[in-house]
């Protein structure tokens, strides 16, 4: 009965950078609010029991669900419990708790629509611009050391190979949430085409 019209879309990017409103920001908040869909029980069985060994879960999952279906509020479900593991009241309600790590679990959640290949993304308590995809993974994974890792792949825009990949997530669990990955490869193809554009002009 309190939640405005206006805070009814939830944005991803804002619960990554701790900003949303208190009803999604607050795992505690999130999950009482949360209906345990057939839906939202599935997903986070399949994840978190492949991460902990606990079944044979698939490595990449795609959600297909029509605009309003609820993608963003499931993937915001999977940050709160990579963040906080177990300890969250109520979170047996969605999965055996057995299923879930007891620490929390290293995880990547971006929008496509906020990256920027031109300008980049801007992070204000470190000073580091992060211009591709993997640079922001990499930048969440692990901060400034993790975003060093793959600094010369970001700044060029070449994709980092699998081994520098391995080193970033240093053989622990790992989940990668990519939400509207569409705009971004439509953006980055446009950077593509108009560097190749200024080498053909030199």
């Amino acid at each position: 009965g309190e939640l405005s019209l206006e805070l009814f879309a939830a944005k991803l990017r804002l619960v990554v950078e701790g900003n949303a409103p208190q009803v999604y920001q607050s795992a505690n908040l999130f999950f009482a609010n949360t209906f345990p869909t057939d839906g939202i029980k599935t997903l986070i069985r399949e994840v978190f029991s492949r991460l902990t060994g606990k079944g044979s879960g698939s490595p990449v999952i795609r959600l297909e669900t029509s605009f309003g279906g609820g993608k963003t509020h499931d993937e915001i479900a999977l940050w709160h419990i990579c963040k906080q593991g177990r300890s969250i009241p109520g979170i047996d309600r969605f999965t055996p708790v057995d299923l879930l790590p007891i620490t929390s679990t290293q995880i990547a959640a971006i929008d496509g629509r906020d990256l920027d290949p031109e300008n980049g993304i801007y992070h204000p308590d470190t000073g580091v611009t992060t211009y591709t995809l993997w640079g922001e993974i990499a930048y969440q994974i692990d901060g400034i050391n993790g975003y060093q890792l793959l600094q010369a792949s970001d700044r060029s825009g070449v994709s980092p190979g699998t081994s520098v990949l391995e080193r970033l997530m240093k053989g622990k669990p790992t989940v990668i949430v990519l939400d509207e990955i569409a705009r971004y490869l439509v953006a980055a193809k446009g950077k593509a085409i108009q560097a190749v554009s200024y080498t053909h002009l030199r």
